[in-house]
C-alpha cells in the first residue's frame, strides 16, 4: 500500500536537511501508522486468507506465506 499526504502541491512528508529527508509530519504519520497498526490490518485484510498469507500457520515452514509484512516495524528502505 502507497500512502502519501500533500499541502497543496507540496509533499508534507519531505523536508530537506531532515533525518532521511523525512518530516516531522512525515514522522508522526509513522508512529500514527505503527500504533495503529494491529486496528488498520482489520480494514487492509478483511478475508481469512489475508491473515494466512501473514502468518501461514503450521505450513509456514513449508514454504507457505511469509510474504507478506508479519512484523510492525519501521526502516529507512524497508520493505
Amino acid at each position: 500500500t502507497h500512502l502519501s499526504l500533500f499541502e497543496g502541491d507540496r509533499n508534507a512528508f519531505y523536508e530537506s536537511g531532515a533525518e532521511y529527508q523525512l518530516s516531522k509530519v512525515g514522522r508522526s504519520f509513522i508512529a500514527g501508522l505503527l500504533k495503529h497498526a494491529a486496528e488498520i490490518s482489520a480494514v487492509t485484510n478483511q478475508w481469512v486468507n489475508s491473515y494466512k498469507r501473514i502468518w501461514g500457520g503450521s505450513s509456514r515452514a513449508a514454504g507457505a506465506g511469509g510474504e507478506a509484512p508479519s512484523y510492525i516495524c519501521w526502516g529507512h528502505n524497508n520493505r
